[in-house]
């Protein structure tokens, strides 16, 4: 068997990403607990409806604004989409393409924080202090949070790739910053889901 010294481009991703896994291990590790704080959110949400008289729990003047929450849903998924490719295309060599998806996918969260803020708005309840009331708002806070995370994610993609760190042979900065995108996809989509669908 030859003894032949594997070289950094010889080597396979998972090799060459060795270097930087302590940092991915790292922001996988921070995900996985904001996630966890999201779903005791949604679980919390749940738990008190469950435990509560439906007529009672959810306010009579509570007005559901589906279209734009499930704008909100697509534009995140989108967000997730550009994220995606942009890793694709990093792992491909194409710094220009890679650029451009976290750049789609910063512009993306954005105009979903925009939505959010707009969703809340038109909610016309003041944080009184009923049940539903403080738990739905820590909902939308929960929301708000992730896709901040999101923001600075992709961000954070965009500037590493535009700086030649985030390359082919170097491709865990992406990774990383396209994991914090769909976190914060997911977080919403959890979010989107308690509110919307199982109310």
């Amino acid at each position: 068997m030859s003894n032949a010294t594997v070289t950094a481009n010889d080597a396979s991703p998972i090799l060459r990403g060795r270097a930087g896994s302590p940092a991915l291990v790292g922001a996988l590790t921070a995900y996985a607990g904001v996630g966890m704080f999201v779903a005791a959110a949604c679980g919390t949400y749940l738990s008190v409806r469950d435990k509560s008289d439906a007529g009672s729990f959810v306010a009579p003047k509570m007005l559901f604004n589906n279209y734009v929450a499930f704008m909100v849903t697509l534009t995140l998924v989108l967000a997730s989409t550009a994220a995606g490719w942009a890793v694709t295309s990093m792992r491909v060599g194409q710094r220009r393409w890679s650029t451009s998806g976290f750049g789609i996918a910063a512009f993306m969260n954005l105009a979903a924080g925009n939505l959010l803020w707009f969703l809340v708005k038109e909610l016309r309840l003041g944080a009184s202090g009923a049940v539903y009331e403080v738990i739905l708002y820590g909902l939308f806070i929960v929301a708000a949070f992730t896709t901040l995370i999101g923001l600075a994610a992709s961000l954070s993609g965009l500037f590493r790739a535009l700086s030649g760190q985030a390359t082919t042979s170097q491709p865990h900065y992406g990774v990383i910053a396209a994991w914090g995108q769909h976190l914060a996809t997911a977080s919403w989509i959890a979010v989107y889901a308690t509110i919307y669908l199982l109310k």
